[in-house]
């Protein structure tokens, strides 16, 4: 099935299955949809021939350096956080290959890409979450802001709170 966008221009042609009609297996990961109803998915194309060698691409290319204007509008840091999910996800489902329990495999794709199933165990993996508080403590007049120094960083490299999130642990915490 062509996936088309809104305005009507298909990116690249795959199955729901993740296989493209050349015969190459790809794994389709489900990023999320737009409010107004457009849907994102990442393939992860690192083991295959490179994008600029692939027809089925082309389109994909015209396409951005047509619209190159959206990297500077209000689209872009959506775009940036769509890409650094697609990258994280792609990055933890070429580490979970062979199945950590009884080594089975290759690992199956599953729930649109959040998910790897062993085939052999049945065994679930997810991708790891790093739980993290960021956050930054103003005045009530709004004219101050409580800002730290790392303690590996040299000079004065000020900057918001941040920690990382426990097992068990509330965020006040």
């Amino acid at each position: 099935d062509d996936d088309d966008d809104d305005d009507g221009v298909s990116f690249a042609s795959a199955s729901a299955s993740g296989e493209e009609e050349g015969g190459v297996k790809f794994d389709l990961v489900y990023l999320g949809r737009e409010e107004g109803g457009r849907s994102f998915f990442a393939l992860d194309l690192t083991r295959h021939r490179p994008a600029s060698e692939s027809p089925a691409f082309g389109e994909l290319r015209s396409y951005i350096k047509e619209n190159s204007d959206l990297l500077d509008s209000g689209e872009r840091a959506s775009s940036v956080s769509r890409a650094g999910y697609a990258l994280a996800l792609s990055n933890w489902a070429r580490g979970v290959r062979f199945c950590p329990s009884c080594g089975g495999g290759p690992m199956r794709s599953a729930q649109m890409g959040t998910r790897r199933e062993c085939p052999s165990c049945g065994k679930k993996q997810y991708p790891r979450l790093d739980p993290v508080a960021i956050c930054l403590v103003v005045s009530s007049d709004g004219n101050h802001a409580l800002l730290g120094s790392p303690r590996y960083a040299s000079g004065r490299m000020l900057t918001c709170l941040a920690g990382f999130v426990e097992q068990g642990e509330t965020l006040e915490e």
